[in-house]
């Protein structure tokens, strides 16, 4: 998270599991070195970042900027052939358009209430 005041508070929560880390930081800039995880989950953070959009037919310039930032940053510190896995309440046709705009591999999986992207890093060494 980018605010300081809910990690302390997940540390808190959380002090029985010393080899969690809990870090402020910009998930539009992640500041670890590339290709260091082998899977990201998220829950609600895209989610985040399209909330100043008004219209979900035609993301605005600010959401697309921001969407596309946090797509390159996840895609550096993913590995080779890495997985990026979001769960979102909002549907493929207007999620997909945002997804699609960056070098992997997008798979959907319907739920009864939310959807399951699955985004697949190629499995060769770019500058990405």
């Amino acid at each position: 998270d980018y605010v300081e005041e809910v990690i302390q508070k997940m540390q808190e929560t959380y002090k029985e599991y010393p080899e969690m880390e809990w870090k402020t930081m910009d998930v539009r800039d992640l500041q670890f070195e590339d290709h260091y995880f082998d899977k990201i989950v998220d829950k609600g953070t895209m989610d985040a970042l399209c909330c100043q959009n008004d219209d979900v037919w035609n993301p605005n310039e600010a959401t697309r900027k921001d969407v596309g930032a946090m797509c390159e940053s996840l895609l550096k510190v993913l590995k080779p052939g890495g997985k990026y896995v979001q769960i979102s309440f909002e549907q493929p046709h207007f999620r997909r358009k945002l997804l699609e705009l960056h070098d992997w591999q997008l798979e959907i999986f319907p739920n009864n209430m939310y959807f399951v992207y699955l985004l697949s890093k190629s499995d060769k060494i770019s500058s990405q």
